[in-house]
């Protein structure tokens, strides 16, 4: 029983899935009231977390941010956790 389980939380979907829901508990808990309401959509493919945000000069600042983010991110999750950022 526990190495069927354990097959079945490691599967890729699985971990894809799990690893979309931390980052959106994570934006929402570490980024604030206001940057949150102005993201429309997040979600991680691979090691790469797409943010949405419907604010430009927001965007902008965020992209200036950037490497913040990555280290905080880093810090919660460990490195390669996820490497890239992409603001849209």
């Amino acid at each position: 029983m526990r190495e069927a389980l354990g097959e079945f939380t490691n599967s890729k979907k699985i971990k894809s899935g799990y690893k979309q829901i931390l980052m959106q508990k994570f934006w929402e808990q570490n980024m604030g009231k206001m940057i949150n309401s102005y993201t429309k959509k997040l979600y991680v493919r691979g090691s790469i977390l797409y943010v949405t945000i419907d604010s430009s000069p927001l965007k902008q600042e965020l992209d200036f941010g950037r490497d913040k983010v990555l280290t905080m991110i880093e810090k919660e999750f460990g490195k390669d956790y996820i490497s890239k950022l992409v603001l849209r």
